[in-house]
C-alpha cells in the first residue's frame, strides 16, 4: 500500500505545469508568484515581465483594481475573506487587444490560513460574441428598418404592457394615431424611393421629438402609431399638435410638395381594450381626415 501511495504523491509544480490554462498564483501580499506559460501564450507577457508585480497593478489588467483597501473585490476579495469567487472584465494583451475573459479565483490555504489565491482565466470573447448578437438580433426583431421606429409587433407589445401599468398605478395613458396626408400621391408622382424617404424623415422626427417614456411604432403604410404614457388626453393633443406641425415644416429635397398629416388621439379608460383604444384614435384621426387633413382631432 505505501508503494501504491508513494507513485501518487507527484510533484505540485508539476500537476501545475501541465494545466494547459492561462494561470497565476498570487502571495498573500498580493504579489504574484506563479505566471503559466498558458498564460504567456494567451497575453504575450513572459512570466519574467509579470512574477513579481502586484496582481492588482498588473500591465494585463484594462483597468488596474481599485487601490481604496475599503473596496474588496476580484483577487482582494479572496484574499481578505477567502471564499473563491469568479470575476468579469477585460485583459489587454501585449499587442494592445482587450480581450473579454472570466477568472475563477480560489484562496490557498495553510490549514485555517490564508497564504495565497489561484486564478484560472477563461477567454469569452465567443461568448461574448454570441450574446452581443443575441442582444442586436432582439433589437433587429423590433425594428422597423425602413422608419427606424418600433415595428408593429414591437408597439403592440408596448401598448398591452402600458395599459396593464396605467390600469395599476392609476396613471392616464394616451395614444396617437397619425397617417399620412395623399402618401399614395407621392409614391405615384414621385416614386417609392421618395416615399421611403418620407416615411424615413417623419420616423426621425418621432424619434427625436418625443419624451423618453415615450413610444412610437410603425403601425403599416404611411400609419403611425405612438404611445403616451402618463399623459391626459388634453396633454396627448398637445404633442400631437406639435408632431403634426414639425411633419408640415418637412423639407424633403426633391419633393415638390408638403408633407401633412392627420392625427387623432384617445386616453384610455378601464373599460377598454387596447383593440378599442387604438379603434377610438382610428376614429379621430379619420375625423381629421374628413375636415380638410393636416390637423388633430380628439376622441370624446
Amino acid at each position: 500500500m505505501l508503494e501504491i501511495l508513494d507513485k501518487c504523491l507527484i510533484d505540485y509544480k508539476a500537476i501545475v505545469h501541465s494545466m494547459n490554462v492561462p494561470m497565476s498564483i498570487v502571495t498573500e501580499d498580493n504579489i504574484i508568484c506563479y505566471w503559466s506559460s498558458a498564460g504567456e501564450r494567451f497575453t504575450g507577457y513572459k512570466a519574467e515581465e509579470i512574477i513579481g508585480q502586484p496582481y492588482n497593478k498588473a500591465q494585463f489588467l484594462a483597468e488596474p483594481e481599485d487601490d481604496n483597501p475599503n473596496k474588496n473585490y476580484g483577487i482582494k476579495s479572496v484574499l481578505k475573506n477567502g471564499i473563491p469567487v469568479t470575476w468579469k472584465g477585460f485583459i489587454v494583451r501585449k499587442n494592445g487587444q482587450r480581450i473579454p475573459v472570466e477568472v475563477y479565483i480560489s484562496p490557498i490555504r495553510d490549514n485555517d490560513k490564508i497564504i495565497g489565491a489561484i486564478g484560472i482565466m477563461h477567454d469569452i470573447s465567443v461568448l461574448t460574441t454570441f450574446e452581443q448578437t443575441i442582444r442586436e438580433m432582439l433589437v433587429t426583431s423590433r425594428v422597423d428598418h425602413l422608419s427606424g421606429v418600433n415595428n408593429r409587433q414591437a408597439i403592440d407589445g408596448i401598448l398591452e404592457n402600458e395599459i396593464e401599468r396605467s390600469l395599476r398605478y392609476d396613471q392616464p395613458l394616451s395614444v396617437i394615431m397619425l397617417d399620412l396626408d395623399d402618401f399614395k400621391k407621392i409614391n405615384d408622382n414621385f416614386g417609392h424611393e421618395m416615399g421611403d424617404a418620407v416615411i424615413r424623415e417623419v420616423g426621425g422626427i418621432m424619434n427625436f421629438n418625443l419624451r423618453l417614456p415615450d413610444s412610437v411604432g410603425r403601425w403599416g403604410g404611411e400609419e403611425f402609431v405612438i404611445v403616451l404614457p402618463g399623459s391626459s388626453l388634453d396633454k396627448g393633443r398637445r404633442t400631437a399638435m406639435r408632431i403634426c406641425e414639425y411633419i408640415s415644416d418637412l423639407d424633403i429635397p426633391g419633393l415638390g410638395r408638403q408633407v401633412t398629416a392627420s392625427l387623432g388621439v384617445a386616453e384610455h379608460n378601464s373599460s377598454l381594450s387596447a383593440a378599442d383604444l387604438m379603434g377610438n384614435a382610428d376614429k379621430a384621426m379619420y375625423r381629421a381626415k374628413e375636415n380638410g387633413k393636416n390637423q388633430v382631432q380628439v376622441f370624446e
